[in-house]
Order: C-alpha cells, then sequence, then structure tokens
C-alpha cells in the first residue's frame, strides 16, 4: 500500500487488510500527484505491480475503496479517528469520488502520461501547485488577464487534479477554462477541451 502523508494520517483499514497488514509507504507530493492518475489494473508508477484498488477520503478521513467493480465505504485504522462519523449508507455525492480522478480525455487532446497538471484557469482567476512548479504557464496567465495566480495547498490541488473543462471549480466561484500539463523541465501543455497548445 502506497500513501500520501500530505493528504490522509492513516491508511483505510480494509485496504491494509488486503495487503496482508504490512507497513504502508509513504510517497512524496510529487508521486502522489502521479498517482492519481492510474486507473486498476494499471501499472503503477512505483514499485512493480499493477493497481488493485484505490481509496478516495473525504475530509473526515472517511474513505471509500475501489477495485475496479465495487465500492467499499471504510475507516481509518482506530487510532487515526476515535470516533468516525456515522454513514449508514454510502453518500450519493462524495467529498471525493472516483469519477474526480484524472481519467484519460474524451478528446484528442490531452496530457502525456509523464506530465502534471499544475495550474488550471478559473473563471479569469489562474489557480496553481507551488509544490509542482516554480512559474504558470504564459499562455495561461494572458487569457487571465496578467493577474496574480492564487496558490493551492496540498490538498487544494489533488481537488482540483479530477476536474474537467466546463466543470465548477473547487475554488472560486468559476468554471474551469483550461488547464496546464507540465513536464520535469516545467514546459507546459494547455488544454481548454479541443485544443492543446504548448
Amino acid at each position: 500500500v502506497y500513501y500520501c502523508p500530505s493528504y490522509i494520517t492513516g491508511v483505510c483499514s480494509s485496504q491494509m487488510e488486503l495487503a496482508g497488514d504490512a507497513s504502508p509507504v509513504e510517497l512524496t507530493i510529487q508521486e502522489c500527484a502521479f498517482f492519481q492518475g492510474i486507473e486498476v489494473g494499471e501499472a503503477c508508477p512505483k514499485g512493480d505491480g499493477d493497481l488493485v484498488n484505490y481509496v478516495c477520503y473525504d475530509i473526515d478521513g472517511v474513505g471509500t475503496m475501489v477495485d475496479g467493480e465495487t465500492c467499499l465505504e471504510c475507516l481509518p485504522p482506530p487510532e487515526v479517528m476515535e470516533t468516525p462519523p456515522p454513514s449508514p449508507t454510502p453518500s450519493e455525492t462524495p467529498t471525493v469520488s472516483p469519477s474526480q480522478l484524472p481519467t484519460p480525455k474524451p478528446t484528442p487532446c490531452v496530457c502525456e502520461p509523464d506530465t502534471l497538471t499544475a495550474s488550471w484557469l478559473c473563471g479569469s482567476t489562474v489557480y496553481y501547485c507551488p509544490s509542482y512548479i516554480t512559474g504558470v504557464c504564459s499562455s495561461q496567465m494572458e487569457l487571465a488577464g496578467d493577474a496574480s495566480p492564487v496558490e493551492l495547498t496540498i490538498q487544494e490541488c489533488a481537488f482540483f487534479q479530477g476536474i474537467e473543462v466546463g466543470e465548477a471549480c473547487p475554488k472560486g466561484d468559476g468554471d474551469l477554462v483550461n488547464y496546464v500539463c507540465y513536464d520535469i523541465d516545467g514546459v507546459g501543455t494547455m488544454v481548454d477541451g479541443e485544443t492543446c497548445l504548448e
């Protein structure tokens, strides 16, 4: 089990049981971003195995484990959350759902596998992840009228990763106009749902 200590303090107990209760392996912020985009059955970015399942956690640390066919609600270990909130039935609109994870876009224009989505134009505001990039794509800034970009926390970056062009942004009051995928050298590809611009 690989996990992001920047996002959660404990791993879903059901997932740990499937792993034979071996100690989970911590991921760096950058590694977490690469793990966000893989689907069940695909090769993991780290280690030599394929993805068996993943867990989406809400703000209270309650997780939903997804194996590609079924979902199982699971709670973090007792020492992490002493009194988990009651949840008799799974929420119809969980805070984080599998549909919010990055998936291959249905358009011809997609981000390359070795890139990270790290800046988003919502309405007329650019949001970016300073943990991933040091500067925002100049083409995207021009579309925002060169207003100063807004920094996102690590947790906010994770929520931004899953949105598609035209959907409401997790922060602010605008819809997503475009996003930029950056390679290891900081070169970005701006995607607006129909076209790509380097």
